[in-house]
């Protein structure tokens, strides 16, 4: 067990500009995933997408952010695809 993932604050509130978006949504199991198999910074934040025609249809989904792209490629390898 490595000490720095479990007593160090990896996930942000904000997401910082030079973070990595990802477009896979999350969920409980994927944030897991998260903490135990990466090792840098990230963010999760909800987004509401307003692309749709109706002014009253939007939809929400929390992403996550990644400061390390390699990380984020990673997670979109693994993740995206699922549901």
């Amino acid at each position: 067990m490595n000490p720095v993932l479990w007593f160090a604050n990896r996930r942000l509130d904000k997401v910082p500009p030079h973070f990595t978006k990802c477009t896979t949504p999350i969920n409980d199991d994927i944030e897991f995933w998260i903490l135990t198999k990466t090792y840098g910074r990230y963010s999760i934040i909800l987004e509401t997408d307003h692309a749709t025609e109706n002014i009253f249809i939007s939809t929400d989904a929390q992403l996550v952010y990644f400061e390390d792209p390699k990380e984020a490629v990673l997670y979109e390898l693994r993740w995206s695809g699922t549901k």
